[in-house]
């Protein structure tokens, strides 16, 4: 019994050789690849990922190095890990699905935190981009999450890749002798708000005549938040050019 242990002992040994020196090198890999990732200015939370992820892995190869090392067959535990993952696997399909999703919402960055973006009907403001979720702040101060595989089949409009953001409204009025009047007191409502740019300057254009009625289009320019400020400006309109019929 004695022989035995002590013709296992130089095994074990090894063993635990490979473990602390594996896992020493594994720490300074990981400080590398820390520095590799700061010089190529990945974002943060794919940053953080491939960084668990490649740490993890090369624990992994420091564990079978060290199992190896104890004379315990590799194949058969390497294809037992492979049956456990592919149950895991099947398990959390979704999950992953989401998780290859924010890979690529991380590489190809269609939005970043802070843009303000409309996903999918949901518009608000990004708050955290995660491996698996998204998170939005909506304007009415509610956090929507989104998985991330929703936000790639959808359409995402990113109102912070420009510096600003042009709404036009469709506006029907009575047919009326003073018709630079109105234009001047529709122009009014819009630019008395404080959120509509002033340069480019609001713009109305008449774009029909009827007996009945008369049609404009007026134009302004925001920075954010256009659909907020677009019923803004229709309450505005509401409360000082009740007569108007607006689109």
């Amino acid at each position: 019994m004695i022989n035995k242990i002590l013709s296992y002992l130089p095994h074990l040994l090894s063993a635990i050789l490979i473990l602390i020196v594996g896992h020493f090198i594994v720490k300074w890999i990981s400080k590398v690849i820390v520095k590799a990732f700061e010089k190529i200015n990945l974002d943060p939370t794919l940053e953080k990922f491939l960084q668990r992820l490649i740490y993890f892995g090369l624990i992994f190869l420091v564990i079978a190095s060290a199992i190896n090392a104890l004379g315990i067959n590799t194949a058969s535990f390497a294809a037992m890990i492979g049956a456990i993952g592919v149950t895991i696997g099947l398990a959390l399909q979704k999950n992953f699905a989401n998780i290859g999703a924010g890979i690529v919402i991380l590489i190809l960055r269609p939005f970043k935190v802070g843009d303000y973006v409309e996903i999918g009907g949901v518009e608000g403001r990004v708050n955290l981009i995660g491996v698996f979720q998204t998170h939005i702040l909506t304007n009415e101060n509610n956090l929507t999450i989104l998985p991330n595989s929703n936000i790639i089949s959808t359409k995402i409009i990113n109102y912070s890749k420009t510096k600003s953001k042009k709404i036009s409204l469709q506006i029907k009025a009575q047919s009326i002798k003073d018709i630079d009047s109105l234009k001047q007191n529709i122009l009014n409502v819009i630019s008395t708000n404080p959120n509509i740019l002033k340069s480019p300057p609001p713009s109305i254009l008449t774009t029909s005549i009827s007996p009945t009625t008369i049609s404009f289009t007026a134009s302004f320019w925001v920075k954010e938040n256009p659909s907020y400020i677009k019923s803004l400006i229709l309450e505005e309109f509401k409360n000082k050019l009740s007569d108007l019929e607006i689109a």
